[in-house]
Order: C-alpha cells, then structure tokens, then sequence
C-alpha cells in the first residue's frame, strides 16, 4: 500500500472540503468517498456537492450506495433503543461499527494505507499505542463519537481538523 494516499469520507460540506485541501497540502494523494446513507424527500444534493468538490480538487470521488445496510444496521438500532425506553446514540454506533470499518475496507481494496474525515479529533500517541483526543476547539470536539474505535482503525486516521478551531476552517 501507497503511505501517501488517503481515502477521504466527503460530505460535500466545509469540514471535508477543507480536510480535503489540507491533506493536498500535506502531500497526500486524495480520493473521496461519499455513503450514500438515507434521503429526505429525493434531496441528493450533497452528492453532488462532494462530487462536484472532487472535480475541482482534481480527485477521484466514489459515491457508495449503503441505504439498505444504514438502514439494517443503524435506523432499526436507533428505532429499537427508543422503543424500548433507552436514550440511542446513532452516530457512535454508525462510526464504530458501521462508516470507519466499511471505509476501510473500501480503502483496501484500493491499496489506499490511510483514512480520513473532517471530525475535530485529534490523535495521539503514547507507549506505542494510538489514541483518540479531544480536537483543540472545545466547541466542536467530536471525539466522543469516535470513542469505540479499535486502535487497528486509529492507526490509519488522519484527522486534518482537529488542531484547527471551526472559525479557522471556515477561513480556509
């Protein structure tokens, strides 16, 4: 596997666009992905706006069509934990079990070593060992969500964001 390429989850908006230019910037050979998780009334457009960010960086971008897994997988926990009296916390189940481990394997199959999202977390590593960390910007910390992730993932994250704070990004 190539060290300098990095599979880069695209949402189409600021945090992955920018995590996108920095991770140019830094020298990575950056391809995009898009999950295509779920619809509300036909809207696409971020498809096409992470699309449309990938051609203009002059990066190749995948669009994964994963309804009916996010809906298997992600929707009935979130449906089951609510009707059964239980506080759900859909995004730390759909990045541990779900988004972080699928984009690996799709980063495999490409021999792509690295990946990457816009989360505000930063990485750290002690002893050997790699670990989450708050992102600098308290405001905006999403470490939380990615709390579950077995250190195996970890080592190949790159978080582009989390030394910056949101108003930085957005100056970006």
């Amino acid at each position: 596997m190539n060290r300098k390429k990095v599979l880069l989850g695209m949402s189409g908006g600021t945090d992955s666009s920018v995590a996108a230019i920095l991770l140019q910037e830094q020298g990575y050979d950056v391809t995009g992905i898009t999950f295509r998780f779920y619809e509300i009334e036909g809207n696409t457009a971020y498809l096409s706006e992470s699309a449309e960010l990938a051609d203009r960086l002059g990066i190749p971008h995948y669009i994964y069509d994963v309804r009916k897994e996010f809906e298997k997988n992600i929707v009935t926990y979130f449906i089951n934990e609510y009707m059964s009296g239980r506080t759900p916390v859909p995004c730390i189940i759909c990045n541990n079990t779900f988004k972080w481990p699928l984009m690996a394997r799709i980063a495999d199959e490409r021999g792509i070593r690295h990946i990457a999202t816009g989360h505000y977390v930063r990485l750290t590593e002690t002893g050997g060992h790699s670990y989450l960390q708050s992102g600098v910007d308290p405001d905006k910390d999403q470490s939380f969500f990615l709390w579950g992730l077995p250190e195996i993932l970890i080592k190949r994250m790159i978080l582009p964001l989390g030394m910056l704070t949101k108003t930085e990004v957005r100056e970006i």
